[in-house]
């Protein structure tokens, strides 16, 4: 539940999991899928998400203004919400790993699997930085 994947196709960042958010706002949106099909939004908020850093205390990243799409079947980061957001994608290789930046500094990795890009996290739940926006 706590993985994303990079998606350029993406126009908003999108999770079905309600639990994820710290922040959440009620509303009713359409999203149109890339095969052309439709489904509903339910609503939008902020969301945490624990970035891996090899030897180093995970990072938390604040990514605002997350879809939340019950219908999802993954958690979706858009190239684009992020490029708004000052955060820059380095692409390598897919045999190397790729990195996510913001003003210069890196926030974390991203991993190549089977040609989709995906934001290398903890794969927990960013608790202790959590409690400091309450």
């Amino acid at each position: 539940m706590y993985n994303w994947l990079i998606d350029s196709g993406a126009t908003h960042n999108m999770t079905p999991f309600r639990h994820n958010y710290v922040t959440y706002t009620t509303a009713s949106m359409t999203v149109r899928c890339a095969n052309g099909d439709s489904t509903s939004a339910e609503g939008y908020g902020d969301v945490l998400i624990n970035l891996k850093k090899e030897g180093k205390d995970p990072i938390p990243l604040l990514v605002k203004n997350v879809w939340f799409v019950p219908q999802l079947d993954m958690n979706l980061l858009s190239v684009a919400e992020l490029a708004q957001d000052k955060i820059t994608i380095y692409f390598n290789a897919p045999s190397l790993p790729s990195f996510l930046f913001r003003n210069k500094r890196l926030l974390g990795f991203i991993q190549s699997i089977n040609r989709k890009y995906w934001l290398s996290t903890t794969g927990a739940e960013p608790e202790s930085f959590r409690k400091t926006l309450i």
